[in-house]
């Protein structure tokens, strides 16, 4: 959704579009790998408590359980890795196009999606597992 108006030269002179502002694109694209990564997660601890649900067996409940978050990280990886490629191309073209705002935007929303991504291993490194003698 776009308008232009042009003058008697063929040249732009004002121009509106939909994404008026250029950072708030940038930064709704840059968060789409943890949005994907937060749908998967929500996806996979449902199917884990529908599994717990239909399954008495403790043993073929653990198992099933066990496959499922398998799956579930592996399809993780996955995704996030092409969403994060994905972005970043888009983010080399924003550049090419000359749109630097929405390019910086959607960086540093990537950044802080591997900031988030990270933390809880960082968490794990600093706080000890077991308390000191």
């Amino acid at each position: 959704m776009s308008l232009h108006f042009s003058d008697t030269r063929g040249r732009v002179r004002a121009s509106w579009s939909f994404w008026a502002n250029e950072r708030w694109h940038g930064t709704l694209v840059g968060l789409i790998p943890l949005e994907l990564l937060i749908g998967i997660t929500i996806v996979t601890l449902l199917i884990m408590a529908l599994v717990h649900q239909l399954i008495t067996e403790f043993t073929l409940q653990q198992q099933t359980n066990l496959i499922i978050l398998a799956v579930g990280f592996a399809l993780a990886i996955v995704t996030y890795t092409i969403a994060v490629f994905l972005t970043l191309r888009r983010a080399a073209a924003w550049e090419k196009d000359g749109l630097e705002a929405r390019e910086h935007a959607a960086l540093k929303a990537l950044g802080v999606t591997t900031l988030i991504i990270l933390l809880p291993l960082v968490v794990l490194v600093i706080l000890p597992q077991r308390p000191a003698p």
